[in-house]
């Protein structure tokens, strides 16, 4: 919270404005008001508006919001920041409404200091760990914040998931929300006596500032691929996205992937310090999974604050292998499948060893660590069923070779369809896929959505070389029994449920039903288990 004098203070003493601006921004008020009058909140989004906001109206990607400016001055508010002049009807709306507008040069770079200002600098009260990269960062940032919960944390979390406490997450429109948001959150988490906030930092916040004025505890590399390249135009500018992060943005510990090549890159051009354990300003983690592969070897001077996995198993309830530290070894064994995953969970290790915790602690907490809800998570084991939210040709070629790594030489059964009012060129090409990983297919319906179910599976099968081994069902609840009954008849096999992961709805004809893979799953065990 603000008071009017402290925000017509913060402007000039950032000279944001001119003198004489001031002056008459000063004129506008009582000097009672000007102490009284307390800002609530600050906003660059109209709807947003409350009787005691700031706010800031910016150009957007189709109005400006001073378009909306008769309903922000409708609620209340008495202060605008705006980032052009005010036009003769909006200034007589502003004196209608005896507020004030002020215009600032460049306000779309500059609300990030305003924001930081405004709400407190939060990310200097808790530990901010963000974490990057094309893959894995969802999955990484939940390890991460389980493992700090175990060690006895209050943790938050920005990011995919949702934004709030690890236990009760709040769904977000973006993986990072914008830069005032961003700062909103923190205060809260402030409040609420957080110690460490878990954060996904998307390519897109990093090129539009919206992470500005944070500061990082850490910052984790996972891997770079290829992705958004509609939005950054080239991979080049895609990395270069990436690298930005860790070269411009203000951390106390960068984690980074020597699996990865620009992890790699960004490792060997640095000239850090590194004393002693938990006092290196670079951290490096690396899967070395093959025996008679040669692993990249880090810089002398990493070798206090390298994690490297070996002697990876992968098995139908999940993974272990040997961790070395700080030349000690570790046992981990974990809940988790997919090889990426030993990654994943590598770098969340790391992050939490950056911030000072002891080995022996975090490697116990690792047996505590649980997937992300519907992202080859296990809802069942022996026999094991696997729910994934896979509903493209990439994904779920990916999922179903990391399914083949655990399964070795083991049955396969994969149940999968594909949604409505989407791409519709994808549909004989996962049958292809699923046809050439599993050794039996369920084609069912996703979500049909406004298209006919039937059609949408003729499709899918239209894309099989053997179309009379498939086993059709429209019914996704019925198709799920149906595999699961099959699935007694060889407990060896894995069944992997694909589509809809955590998901608890399906969309037919334009209404949703509630629906949950996994919950059909349980249900059903939990009947014939008894």
């Amino acid at each position: 919270m603000k008071t009017f004098a402290q925000i017509v203070d913060f402007l000039g003493q950032h000279r944001w404005i001119a003198k004489d601006k001031l002056a008459s921004l000063d004129a506008g008020f009582s000097a009672s008001e000007m102490a009284k009058f307390v800002f609530s909140d600050l906003t660059n989004d109209s709807r947003q508006i409350t009787e005691n906001s700031l706010f800031i109206a910016l150009q957007g990607g189709q109005n400006h919001a001073l378009d909306f400016l008769g309903n922000v001055l409708g609620k209340g508010c008495r202060l605008i920041l705006a980032d052009r002049e005010l036009t003769s009807n909006e200034k007589g709306l502003v004196e209608l409404h005896a507020a004030q507008a002020v215009v600032i040069e460049d306000l779309a770079e500059r609300q990030a200091a305003l924001a930081a200002d405004f709400f407190g600098y939060p990310s200097r009260k808790l530990k901010v760990i963000g974490i990057t990269g094309t893959n894995g960062k969802t999955s990484t940032a939940f390890y991460c914040a389980q493992l700090l919960q175990v060690l006895e944390q209050k943790v938050a979390m920005i990011g995919t998931l949702g934004y709030g406490l690890l236990n009760d997450l709040q769904k977000g429109m973006n993986t990072t929300p914008d830069v005032i948001q961003v700062q909103r959150l923190l205060a809260q988490f402030v409040a609420e006596k957080v110690d460490f906030v878990v954060m996904e930092v998307s390519s897109h916040a990093v090129e539009l500032g919206r992470i500005k004025q944070v500061h990082f505890a850490t910052l984790a590399l996972t891997q770079v691929t290829s992705d958004h390249l509609d939005f950054h135009g080239s991979q080049e500018a895609y990395e270069a996205a990436k690298v930005k992060l860790f070269q411009q943005y203000d951390s106390d510990h960068k984690v980074m992937n020597l699996n990865d090549h620009i992890g790699e890159a960004l490792i060997n051009k640095c000239h850090p310090h590194c004393l002693h354990n938990h006092d290196c300003d670079f951290w490096g983690y690396q899967l070395h999974r093959k025996a008679d592969s040669v692993p990249v070897q880090p810089k002398e001077w990493l070798q206090l604050c390298l994690l490297r996995a070996s002697d990876l198993q992968l098995t139908q309830q999940g993974m272990a292998f040997n961790l070395r530290h700080a030349q000690q070894d570790f046992s981990i064994a974990v809940p988790l499948l997919g090889a990426f995953n030993a990654e994943n969970l590598l770098c969340a290790v790391s992050c939490v060893l950056a911030n000072g915790f002891d080995e022996q602690k975090v490697v116990a907490a690792c047996q505590s660590v649980q997937p992300v809800a519907g992202r080859m998570q296990s809802v069942h084991h022996q026999p094991t069923v696997v729910v994934d939210f896979a509903h493209t040709a990439d994904a779920l070629q990916k999922l179903l070779e990391a399914v083949a790594e655990h399964q070795k030489d083991q049955p396969i059964m994969v149940l999968f369809g594909c949604g409505g009012d989407r791409d519709k060129q994808k549909r004989p090409k996962m049958a292809q896929i699923a046809e050439r990983y599993a050794n039996q297919l369920i084609i069912t319906s996703d979500n049909p959505r406004s298209e006919d179910p039937q059609q949408i599976i003729d499709e899918i099968v239209a894309g099989l070389l053997a179309p009379e081994k498939a086993l059709l069902e429209i019914d996704r609840k019925a198709a799920i029994e149906m595999a699961l009954q099959k699935l007694q008849d060889n407990p060896q096999a894995i069944l992997v449920v694909a589509g809809k992961g955590h998901e608890d709805y399906q969309e037919i004809a334009g209404k949703r039903y509630p629906f949950s893979d996994a919950k059909v799953v349980e249900n059903w065990f939990s009947q014939h288990e008894k």
